[in-house]
């Protein structure tokens, strides 16, 4: 019995009916795609919705699981019991002069591409990276020499008290797949970049390198999570199991 259901007219005071899923199965959330339902999943389309969302789970003592665009996330057949956030749908992204700000629920390939177009470069690293700008910050994404501490200049969260606070670089505690909001368990609501001038050409070359890469190493047309283990200080996390017959 889904003892939550009783919540969601709490809900309903600022979500439209086809924003509030009751008993959703999260497999069509998510990369693996299999996973159980969530009592309540909500979709949020603006930063404020997101923001009352966490504050009536907190005052009411619901659990509540934020997700982005699922890539490295496996939901058990039993699903989750409380209240399920999906941030796909907030997802602008503008641009001032060699800045990029995303909200939580951009693809990191959307802000890549938005980089190129405006001739930023120093964001190509991440495209290929099936994330979103929240969960990117959230574990200090990255790839190919790349990580979102180098380029990002200052992130706004929801705190554990249901304040929304900036925090800048220094403030975010970078390492290796994680970070202060990883810590702390904020809600990123979004991201402010600060890139560097180049052209169009050159960037798109190094993209469509990396994104060649990618294609010739990994099986994308199969249901996946990305990685699975952390990478070991200058190795290689593969080169450390052997293959058996």
């Amino acid at each position: 019995m889904n003892k939550y259901s009783k919540f969601v007219e709490l809900f309903r005071e600022f979500y439209d009916e086809n924003s509030i899923k009751i008993d959703e199965k999260l497999s069509g959330y998510v990369n693996f795609k299999v996973g159980g339902p969530a009592d309540i999943l909500l979709i949020p389309e603006t930063k404020d919705q997101i923001k009352k969302s966490i504050c009536i789970c907190k005052e009411n003592n619901i659990p509540v699981y934020v997700i982005g665009n699922g890539s490295n996330i496996l939901v058990r057949d039993g699903g989750f019991r409380g209240v399920v956030i999906s941030l796909k749908a907030v997802n602008n992204i503008t641009v001032n002069d060699d800045k990029i700000e995303a909200e939580c629920g951009a693809m990191l390939k959307a802000v890549s591409d938005k980089a190129m177009e405006n001739s930023l470069t120093g964001f190509e690293f991440a495209c290929g990276i099936p994330g979103t700008i929240g969960g990117a910050v959230f574990m200090n994404a990255g790839a190919y020499d790349g990580e979102v501490s180098q380029v990002i200049e200052s992130v706004e969260v929801i705190d554990e008290n249901c304040n929304i606070i900036k925090l800048t670089n220094e403030e975010l505690d970078f390492g290796y797949r994680s970070s202060l909001v990883m810590k702390k368990g904020y809600t990123v609501l979004s991201a402010v970049f600060k890139l560097k001038k180049g052209t169009v050409k050159t960037i798109k070359e190094l993209v469509d390198d990396l994104t060649n890469k990618r294609e010739s190493k990994q099986p994308l047309e199969y249901p996946s999570a990305g990685s699975t283990f952390k990478r070991p200080t200058g190795y290689f996390a593969g080169k450390l199991f052997k293959m058996q017959d």
